[in-house]
């Protein structure tokens, strides 16, 4: 089964090596299950457009006022927070 998830992705500190660097995080928005083939288009379509919507009333995604930027994508399992551990400097 598929499923269309909207994730609101946001930029989180990592730490100070190197000057500084940040990463990204994704917070699970929805999670719709694909129904019928025919129906995943349009429901797919309908959520870019909010997306669409949404992301044009909040601040640019790499300004330091960001508010995060709705993403839309087709997986094969339901939403669930990434990335499962914080990342690390290397």
């Amino acid at each position: 089964m598929r499923y269309i998830n909207v994730y609101l992705v946001e930029q989180a500190y990592g730490g100070p090596e190197e000057g500084g660097w940040w990463y990204d995080y994704g917070v699970p928005h929805a999670s719709i299950p694909e129904t019928c083939p025919n129906g995943l288009e349009h429901t797919l379509e309908q959520w870019q457009a909010w997306c669409k919507i949404e992301n044009g009333a909040r601040p640019d995604y790499c300004s330091v006022h960001s508010q995060g930027e709705y993403c839309v994508s087709v997986e094969n399992e339901p939403a669930r927070a990434w990335p499962s551990e914080r990342p690390f400097y290397e």
